[in-house]
């Protein structure tokens, strides 16, 4: 996704991650960091950047913080796929775009601006945009604003068009074919989690030995590097549904009434 930051604002590129609760970014000087196609932000000459210090309650409420020598809180966050990024965690002014043609910008909000950093989605990416149920993610900072709801339609990863995410009301997910299921909150609560309770294959379900778990499967959009055409069991239980499995469907959350909906779509003609 794009979005700007800073004062005066700069264009960022993003790739939107479900199984992340943190919205990080290259950022001068970098230390350590992967092949970028654009710019690399630098925050020395943004207005409103500034560093979280390491006492402030959003700095304490993130389990992958640590202090440095001058009071700064730092980040170290990897993910499954081998992307990984460490620096340090700031507050900036976020833009986003709306679809009535007018932006809507959030100060203060806690970014990780990472100096080292390695990433294979390369290209123009910046960086990674958490939107899990974590403290510091994209959708647990915009809050009320969104109302708990938004939705997004990730189109064939080999196309060259572009996926669609929206919030608030522009979020809903209604219609023929809408298939509805409860997340369930359990831990970690950076990732939303389903129960998975029988696979159809044409006209034949295929059930567990076991009755289920509730909350075994979770809802992954960022396993990067990593594509799986096998189902081979888990040592905790979980499954993963990933970006694969997700495209060319349209899927909205309802984070206040705790549901997710899914619509087969054809992500690349919204």
């Amino acid at each position: 996704m794009t979005y700007s930051l800073g004062t005066p604002p700069v264009k960022i590129y993003g790739i939107v991650g479900t199984g992340g609760d943190i919205v990080w970014l290259q950022c001068q000087p970098c230390k350590q960091c992967y092949k970028q196609a654009t710019h690399v932000f630098d925050p020395s000459k943004s207005k409103s950047y500034k560093n979280l210090p390491c006492s402030s309650k959003q700095c304490k409420s993130v389990d992958f913080h640590s202090c440095n020598k001058n009071n700064s809180c730092e980040y170290s966050i990897d993910y499954v796929g081998g992307t990984v990024s460490e620096g340090n965690l700031g507050l900036e002014t976020l833009t986003l775009d709306s679809t009535s043609g007018h932006s809507a910008s959030f100060p203060n909000f806690v970014i990780g601006c990472g100096h080292k950093n390695t990433m294979y989605f390369e290209g123009r990416n910046s960086g990674v945009v958490g939107i899990g149920g974590g403290p510091i993610s994209l959708v647990t900072q915009l809050g009320s604003s969104i109302g708990g709801k938004f939705s997004y339609c990730f189109g064939p990863s080999m196309s060259n068009s572009t996926s669609k995410l929206n919030f608030g009301d522009a979020a809903v997910v209604s219609g023929r074919g809408v298939v509805s299921t409860a997340l369930v909150k359990k831990s970690p609560p950076i990732f939303y989690f389903v129960t998975l309770n029988a696979f159809s294959v044409g006209n034949k379900t295929i059930g567990f030995s076991k009755p289920p778990v509730e909350g075994n499967f979770i809802i992954d959009s960022v396993a990067d590097g990593v594509v799986c055409l096998a189902f081979a069991p888990s040592q905790d239980g979980s499954g993963v549904f990933g970006n694969k499995a997700q495209q060319n469907l349209l899927i909205g959350y309802d984070l206040r009434r705790n549901i997710v909906s899914f619509k087969s779509t054809h992500c690349t003609k919204l």
